[in-house]
């Protein structure tokens, strides 16, 4: 083993946090209701935004994205970079337990366990033995190589090479979880008062389809250097809404804005934004005809005008997206984005002539579809632009069928869809994380997409050591998937937008989409 690489994070040493005037109490909108806090089962971004708050890891990342130690005061790596020993602090669970090692082997093994079926399972698969176990080819899940060599020693061993690593294990897929607790409570994930946690603050309240209620949690270890003490994040669907109540001071923060809004709020000094690592797209039901048919996925992703949409109807900082993998991401000296370039460019002639050649000249004989999305209100004007482009291209109609969050996860998921809006959110600053879940035994692979030959390349890249041939092997997988395949059509690259009241500071926001309160305090 080498020395550690990280030994203690940089704001663990701020000065203990002063006594202030006004209420140590930020209202966040989350926008919907969590699906599960259940960190195995969970898939959505408002998932995570609760649970990075009230469970800790073994690391997790800071306002670049970078890893940083949490659970894991330190941690040291092999030569070949396949063995990894991370020494634990001295932590406590909410209910008093302290924080094991075993209690990462049990959320580990619990995570990739075939009956859990968590949709974040693949991402545990850089650890040797993973997705054996997970698949069902070996039942026992000693042979995830996970091991508490001591109550605060873990050790991993990898499957290939990863030296983004510390990275992924910040994801809520890689929780720890006290076994004896919740196996004694069957009901925790949907409890406030049996919810474990080992972070900075902990669950009180879940009033459904209103709000939940976090509170500074004091057995947390760096608990004297948490300043808020109630965070409560409320589920107000409609943006307008949102907005409506954080101009008239109810709310503090809302982390997505109205489109009709964002040139009102630029002129005001109210917008604020901050880079986000993530890919607006269309998702293709491969399953399901016609999209089974590549000629027409092509077809219609030719046919979307995204200059359009940024421009004329987001009206932010978002990029036209002709790629899946967004820029921000570098990789082997450049940015991988950057030097792979676009892997198609839009062509409406091209479009209707691919939807003639699978059978539909003009539209003619074209079944008819529904385009999934969920209840919001950007979604709902980008579903409805998408569907005058496709009538007015390739004289296809399309049907808009609008869903409350819980219900769309669950139709994508289970393949009851033919087409649907989505949205990736890089958990890392790695390609092969827009890039795996495509992978065909990935759990959030919700396009059905196989492909064995991308399969293949994408396992290779996960076993090379040279840095070189890994960018190479990627994208060669991702042109594979966008450019031949057009498994997904692209339409733009994000960025985050929100408002927050000027008295709210200290709340970080990383790149990857991690929104962090335990350093977040009201000015007076």
């Amino acid at each position: 083993m080498v020395a550690a690489i990280f030994v203690v994070a940089a704001w663990l040493f701020l000065p203990a946090a002063p006594a202030f005037a006004r209420e140590q109490r930020i209202v966040f909108n989350l926008g919907v209701e969590p699906k599960t806090l259940d960190p195995h089962q969970a898939q959505g971004e408002p998932e995570g935004h609760v649970i990075l708050n009230v469970i800790e890891g073994l690391t997790r990342t800071d306002a670049q994205g970078h890893p940083v130690p949490a659970i894991a005061e330190r941690w040291e790596t092999s030569d070949d970079g396949l063995m990894y020993r991370f020494f634990l602090r001295e932590a406590r669970w909410s209910h008093g337990a302290p924080v094991t090692a075993d209690d990462f082997v049990f959320g580990w093994r619990r995570c990739l366990a075939p009956e859990t079926a968590g949709p974040y399972a693949y991402q545990l698969f850089f650890v040797a033995g993973a997705e054996d176990y997970n698949s069902g080819k070996v039942s026992d899940p000693a042979a995830v190589a996970v091991r508490a060599v001591t109550s605060r020693t873990l050790e991993v061993r990898l499957r290939g090479p990863a030296p983004f690593f510390p990275a992924v294990l910040a994801h809520y897929a890689y929780s720890p979880l006290p076994e004896a607790h919740i196996k004694a409570h069957p009901d925790w994930a949907r409890t406030p008062q049996q919810y474990p946690s080992n972070g900075p603050f902990r669950l009180t309240e879940w009033r459904h389809n209103d709000r939940l209620t976090l509170v500074r949690n004091p057995e947390y270890y760096a608990a004297d250097r948490v300043r808020l003490e109630t965070l409560v994040m409320t589920m107000i669907t409609n943006e307008s809404t949102a907005l409506l109540q954080w101009e008239a001071g109810a709310l503090d923060i809302v982390n997505s804005l109205p489109l009709p809004d964002i040139p009102r709020l630029m002129r005001e000094g109210k917008y604020r934004s901050a880079p986000f690592l993530a890919t607006y797209y269309v998702l293709f039901n491969h399953s399901a005809r016609p999209f089974d048919d590549p000629r027409v996925r092509r077809a219609f992703s030719l046919a979307i005008d995204r200059d359009q949409i940024t421009s004329a109807i987001l009206r932010g900082g978002q990029q036209p997206a002709r790629a899946l993998v967004p820029p921000g991401i570098e990789m082997a000296g450049g940015d991988f984005r950057a030097t792979s370039g676009d892997l198609f460019r839009e062509n409406a002639n091209e479009a209707r002539r691919l939807l003639a050649e699978a059978g539909y000249p003009g539209g003619r004989r074209f079944p008819r579809v529904k385009y999934l999305y969920n209840d919001r209100e950007d979604h709902r004007l980008i579903a409805q632009a998408l569907q005058g482009m496709w009538l007015s291209t390739l004289g296809v109609r399309v049907d808009l069928d609008v869903q409350d969050w819980k219900v769309f996860l669950q139709n994508r998921k289970q393949g009851n869809y033919q087409f649907a809006r989505a949205g990736w959110i890089g958990d890392y600053l790695d390609p092969v994380n827009f890039l795996d879940m495509y992978t065909s035994n990935a759990g959030n692979n919700d396009a059905f997409y196989k492909n064995p030959e991308f399969d293949r390349l994408i396992a290779e890249a996960g076993m090379t050591a040279d840095t070189t041939r890994r960018v190479n092997l990627l994208r060669e997988a991702e042109a594979m998937l966008i450019g031949r395949d057009m498994a997904v059509a692209p339409i733009y690259f994000y960025v985050r937008e929100f408002a927050q009241k000027p008295y709210v500071k200290g709340v970080v926001r990383n790149p990857v989409g991690n929104i962090y309160f335990d350093g977040a305090f009201v000015e007076p």
